[in-house]
């Protein structure tokens, strides 16, 4: 088993697969010790900060200087607890801060949020559920809660693999706004492995999370690394030229 102060010295995934949760007690990974693992998996990318490097075009067709796919890191189970031990701990601090009672209930979004959302629920030893994409209406990126209803008095976590903007969130509690007869009491904080938005607080309560990313974002004709002659690439097509420039 590789201990905590062995993090930033792996350098393959078969080393980051000797890691577990048990082995941090009432230690706190850091952001750096996030990231590094993180990036093994390639499960995260940032700009050199070279012009003639090539940079990240995202779903939406803008330019970006960082790209995320944290299911690359939650797909192995030990990194995901590990993940969700940390943010618990985080959560504990809190709420015992401020006199709040663990939750009811931790939900995540469709799809990348459900592996996370799953663990924290489990050392919380809540139940646990999460919001489905509309199918019907891809586009709108609607999550829809349509299985459990939510007690009065349950009190409702959130949890995500990653924030970009805190819309995937809002439209996780919508969603179960929608569906469930009575007010929903959402905990005044939610959780999130990688935060890589400008917005440190949602509802207002915190956004704790384990890492956080300064990334810029531009259309393809303001962006300066398009004008530079950088490269602009999809990351999922060509992750080794991105990542190997």
């Amino acid at each position: 088993m590789r201990h905590r102060t062995s993090i930033l010295e792996t350098r393959s995934i078969s080393d980051l697969r000797e890691l577990s949760y048990v082995n941090f007690g009432d230690h706190d990974i850091t952001e750096d010790e996030a990231n590094h693992i993180l990036k093994l998996c390639d499960a995260a990318w940032t700009h050199s900060g070279d012009n003639r490097h090539p940079h990240a075009e995202l779903a939406s067709g803008k330019c970006s200087t960082g790209y995320f796919d944290v299911l690359r890191a939650l797909r192995f189970t030990n990194l995901c607890r590990l993940f969700a031990h940390q943010l618990v701990r985080k959560a504990n601090r809190f709420m015992a801060e401020h006199t709040l009672q663990p939750p009811d209930w931790v939900v995540g979004s469709d799809h990348a949020g459900q592996a996370i959302s799953h663990s924290v629920a489990e050392f919380f030893g809540c139940m646990h559920d999460s919001t489905e994409k509309d199918r019907e209406s891809p586009t709108s990126k609607r999550q829809l809660w349509q299985r459990f209803m939510i007690g009065a008095t349950e009190q409702v976590l959130n949890v995500e693999d990653l924030m970009t903007t805190t819309e995937t969130v809002k439209a996780v509690r919508q969603g179960i706004r929608d569906w469930n007869p009575t007010e929903v009491m959402f905990m005044p904080l939610a959780l999130t492995v990688v935060h890589r938005s400008d917005e440190e607080t949602f509802e207002g309560g915190p956004i704790l999370r384990l890492v956080h990313y300064k990334v810029e974002t531009w259309k393809p004709e303001d962006c300066p690394l398009c004008k530079a002659g950088s490269q602009r690439l999809k990351p999922k097509k060509h992750w080794e030229e991105l990542t190997n420039p």
